[in-house]
């Protein structure tokens, strides 16, 4: 039950870090082996990461594979069997040790927003890509990760725990 939030400045202030610190606070139940912040001009991401399968006794989120797309995700990913070879045919240097979050990133690297069709499990991501600035949430088909957001003026703010968004309006 790993956390994410997340605050996005539409009108391109800088996100402080006190603000990303404000929704971890909120979420440090649910991620007590590790918590991490990434801050990018307008855009804030933070992670409480509760390790609960053997890939993901290295992980670290956020996190990036190319220094263009940035992760926060709280993830399960399913038939790695059948993904990771998929993923391997398209060049993806990927192995069955990889954490979910590195699947999810090639794929969405692969094929974008599409990335989804082929992602089996259950999760809740928010991608943040700089080359076209723009951030992509998504959950998993049968809802059993869940996200929140608020649009309070100018800023977008999201967690996958309804507490957290409810604190940057408080």
């Amino acid at each position: 039950m790993s956390g994410i939030c997340g605050i996005i400045n539409l009108d391109n202030r800088p996100v402080p870090r006190q603000s990303v610190e404000t929704l971890l606070a909120h979420l440090t139940y649910r991620g007590p082996d590790a918590q991490d912040i990434w801050l990018d001009g307008n855009v804030g991401f933070g992670h409480t990461l509760l390790r609960t399968t053997w890939e993901s006794a290295g992980e670290q989120q956020p996190c990036t594979l190319d220094g263009q797309v940035y992760i926060t995700a709280q993830a399960r990913i399913d038939d790695r069997a059948t993904l990771i070879p998929r993923l391997q045919a398209q060049g993806c240097l990927v192995s069955a040790s990889d954490p979910d979050v590195n699947l999810i990133l090639h794929a969405y690297q692969l094929w974008g927003e599409t990335c989804l069709e082929s992602l089996l499990g259950d999760f809740v991501f928010a991608l943040w890509d700089r080359r076209h600035r723009k951030l992509f949430c998504a959950r998993d088909r049968f809802g059993l990760r869940v996200i929140y957001y608020a649009r309070l003026g100018n800023t977008l703010v999201f967690s996958n725990s309804l507490n957290c968004v409810r604190a940057i309006q408080e």
